[in-house]
């Protein structure tokens, strides 16, 4: 779930800049992205990926699920060893979307968005970066190049389960 949104961006990134390397876009987007926790009081509770979407105004991209049951949240870069609090600014549950804010957004960069170039396609390469649930103790950026295999399709293999879980329509698969 939690590289939806930002692997999504970065197939916009893919289509208008053909001539950069894959390291070279993941290079470029880290200062765009940032690890999400999130805590039940003082008890971390669980953890995501997220974006920036306006550096100047400290606005930050992420995915509802990471903050439900949640009440408290921390977003950091790759590198740095604090947690800045965020606050939940927006949250549109039913599109998996929340927008964060902080107060300290030094260091962060905005995340190019472009509606030039084409849509993209079933087949195109992506880069998908984020912090994804692992083995691993350690919150690390990982990065995964693939090929965009379906377009559009609902997200719903949990809801099948589980009531409780949403549907997500328009879901891009990598």
């Amino acid at each position: 779930f939690s590289l939806l949104v930002l692997g999504a961006i970065v197939v916009s990134q893919l289509s208008t800049d053909e001539q950069k390397s894959a390291s070279e876009l993941v290079r470029d987007a880290k200062p765009s992205t940032m690890l999400v926790k999130s805590f039940q009081g003082q008890e971390p509770y669980g953890s995501g990926s997220a974006w920036v979407y306006d550096a100047d105004e400290g606005l930050i991209v992420t995915n509802s699920h990471v903050l439900i049951g949640s009440n408290r949240f921390g977003v950091s870069l790759e590198g740095e060893s604090e947690l800045r609090d965020a606050d939940v600014y927006a949250v549109a549950e039913c599109d998996d979307v929340a927008m964060l804010s902080v107060d300290d957004a030094e260091g962060l960069r905005t995340f190019p968005l472009s509606a030039e170039g084409d849509p993209p396609e079933q087949g195109d390469d992506v880069i998908a970066l984020g912090y994804p649930s692992n083995a691993s103790t350690a919150d690390e950026l990982q990065v995964t190049t693939g090929s965009l295999s379906a377009l559009n399709i609902n997200w719903d293999q949990p809801a099948q389960q589980n009531i409780d879980f949403a549907v997500y329509p328009d879901v891009h698969q990598v």
